[in-house]
């Protein structure tokens, strides 16, 4: 019998293997053959799965043109309009217009230009860094006004209504002649410390709307003469008009913080004279919170009011009820009920195309109840949005990770992708069958597929 030395101890060769398998597997189990300092695989403190979406599996469709787009980092202003097939940018300090369908070069004007456009009649006007305003044929490009500096502040871009141009410094509109740039007027609201939000004019009116600050901090109606800006009233708690219609202003009343002691709440919508702002009556649509147990904050949104035409939806908890607006009275009751989707969702949207619109404020995405029977539909990229606007069939949706999907809006299905390379967007243009997608520091052109228009 062969014999092997080991150790100062005899064995005999069969014995020899089984002894040295077991010492190997020993020091295997005790890490003992690892050289010192080796990596070893570690055991995860915590491991939980997700649950990704399914992939979106629709064709890439090329840009018709793209070019660069300033103000990444401005992304409430307008660095980007459309009209009369020619498409204005800021790019790179200057206005460059190009064709809509081609991306031709038209023309391009300035320089230390702010990334704020405003289209109005047949010129466009722009900010320049001083905060001068300067109006140009929205043809040719050709100068046709500019202001002194200091005529709006940084990156709040002009409103052009009618023949007049607005801007703002601080709580203080100013006006503009659209054909002159002549100084019109400007009124300050004291109690407000920002800028506020111009949103609209009516027979001579211009309303705009402030947080106003105190022992409590809510939204405030003003109503300001467009010709001689003569501030003729304001309203605390007032939001913007759902509608100025014979002479009077239609306004929803602000109503947190409301009474947790009871689940009744209500919207109420208050009518003012819209020259003197003389209260003229007050229509209130009272409903119970729904949701479980006595919690007066029920996650979700609930409160706001839409008006499209007749119809007047107001939000509860649980529901979205439409109201006949033309005709109301004490105690009045919904003529129609639509339960809204699950989840963290606010109401958004009156109808287009028969659906109501909710937004889940945690994760951006966009769901809808159907207003012929109240089936819920949802329009689901695979990943984050970062935005998405809704024109005709076509939902668009801006993901985080670099991608545009456009969906169907009638069947939910994915209808093309863009690369955009972007995490953030701005509002999302259409003019025709030409989408504009303002994707960070791009602004890219596509032709959208017949079934979403």
């Amino acid at each position: 019998m062969t014999r092997f030395e080991g150790e100062g101890i005899n064995y005999p060769r069969k014995q020899w293997r089984t002894a040295s398998a077991l010492l190997l597997g020993t020091a295997l189990l005790l890490g003992s053959v690892s050289p010192a300092g080796a990596a070893r695989a570690e055991t995860p403190a915590v491991s939980t799965e997700g649950y990704p979406p399914s992939p979106v599996l629709a064709a890439e469709l090329k840009p018709l043109w793209s070019m660069p787009l300033d103000g990444k980092e401005q992304l409430y202003s307008s660095a980007a309009v459309v009209g009369d097939e020619i498409v204005y940018a800021i790019s790179g300090g200057r206005l460059v217009a190009k064709s809509l369908l081609t991306g031709k070069q038209l023309f391009v004007y300035g320089k230390a230009l702010q990334p704020a456009i405003a289209l109005g009649g047949r010129s466009v006007f722009i900010l320049q860094q001083d905060g001068s305003l300067a109006a140009l044929n929205a043809s040719n490009g050709k100068h046709i006004w500019k202001t002194g500096k200091g005529a709006a502040d940084k990156g709040i871009t002009p409103v052009s209504i009618g023949s007049r141009v607005y801007t703002q410094i601080g709580n203080t509109v100013h006006a503009w002649d659209a054909a002159s740039g002549k100084k019109l007027w400007q009124t300050k609201e004291e109690r407000a410390d920002y800028s506020g939000s111009i949103v609209g004019e009516t027979d001579g009116i211009l309303y705009v709307t402030y947080m106003v600050q105190g022992a409590l901090t809510a939204i405030q109606l003003n109503a300001i003469d467009a010709k001689t800006g003569k501030s003729l009233w304001n309203a605390f708690r007032q939001a913007a008009p759902l509608q100025v219609k014979d002479g009077l202003v239609y306004s929803l009343f602000e109503s947190y913080p409301a009474d947790d002691q009871t689940k009744e709440r209500k919207v109420t919508i208050n009518l003012f004279n819209a020259r003197t702002g003389a209260k003229k009556g007050s229509r209130d649509y009272i409903f119970n919170l729904a949701g479980p147990g006595d919690t007066p904050y029920p996650s979700g949104g609930y409160g706001s009011a839409k008006l499209q035409g007749s119809d007047l939806y107001v939000e509860t908890d649980t529901q979205v009820l439409r109201y006949d607006f033309s005709s109301y009275k004490t105690g009045i009751q919904p003529l129609q009920r639509y339960s809204k989707p699950g989840g963290d969702v606010q109401f958004v949207a009156a109808p287009h195309a028969g659906r109501l619109f909710f937004s889940n404020w945690r994760t951006g995405a966009l769901v809808g109840v159907k207003t012929a029977n109240g089936q819920h539909a949802a329009w689901n990229g695979d990943n984050s949005a970062a935005r998405t606007d809704v024109y005709g069939n076509g939902v668009y949706i801006g993901q985080t990770d670099g991608r545009l999907i456009g969906i169907n809006l009638a069947t939910g299905k994915p209808a093309f992708q863009v690369k955009t390379g972007e995490r953030y967007y701005r509002q999302t243009l259409k003019s025709g069958s030409v989408l504009l997608i303002q994707s960070g520091s791009k602004l890219i052109a596509v032709k959208l597929p017949k079934a979403l228009l």
